[in-house]
């Protein structure tokens, strides 16, 4: 296990804004606390935590983010909140700044996670009773980056943009879950691939 050892850094404020950790923060874990240092008319910090340039990239300009990020919330008042932030990483503050602590040290996420034998289901849609067969299945992190699974009642429910459907996330911290499929459900992996079994298990081609 590789430890990720942080410069001993005092409370200070950040403003709103992007930061690359490992660049513009070391890693570690922080502690955030609210500062009225930006948007007078709103009474709180944002937010969202990626883990690669990717997944910030994609989201940093929509209207309303927070499809991608592994970790978002609000500030508010005198409440703490306590985050790891990785290598690599990509920390975006909005509306107003953070008093921010380092008070611990990070070590490489996933390294005693094996990624267990099964299906590679890659990204995208699949309806299920033509692509994957209707059954109980057990899905699995693919000991990469993020994966979030969801599953549609139909096809009309899966082109909706404001329904989620079922959502599981997959990661270093939730590393499996079991989905039901039923004909006519719609399966759809996004950002990484996920293992998948059932059973014996099935070809996927």
């Amino acid at each position: 296990m590789v430890s990720h050892p942080h410069r001993i850094i005092p409370k200070s404020p950040i403003a709103y804004g992007q930061y690359k950790i490992g660049e513009d923060l070391p890693a570690g874990v922080y502690t955030f606390k609210f500062v009225a240092n930006g948007d007078k008319d709103v009474s709180r910090t944002d937010y969202y935590v990626y883990e690669n340039e990717s997944m910030y990239k994609y989201d940093i300009d929509r209207l309303w983010p927070g499809d991608m990020p592994r970790v978002e919330g609000s500030l508010k008042g005198d409440g703490e909140t306590r985050i790891s932030l990785y290598p690599g990483e990509y920390l975006s503050i909005r509306y107003n700044g953070a008093e921010i602590e380092c008070v611990g040290n990070v070590s490489d996420r996933g390294s005693n996670y094996s990624v267990p034998s099964g299906t590679t289901i890659p990204k995208g849609n699949y309806t299920i009773g033509e692509e994957i067969p209707a059954g109980t299945y057990k899905i699995f992190f693919s000991g990469t980056t993020t994966s979030r699974v969801r599953v549609f009642q139909d096809a009309k429910e899966a082109s909706n943009t404001f329904n989620k459907g079922k959502e599981t996330i997959l990661d270093f911290t939730n590393t499996e879950g079991t989905i039901t499929l039923n004909e006519g459900n719609v399966l759809r992996v996004e950002y990484t691939p996920i293992i998948m079994t059932k059973g014996g298990g099935f070809t996927f081609d």
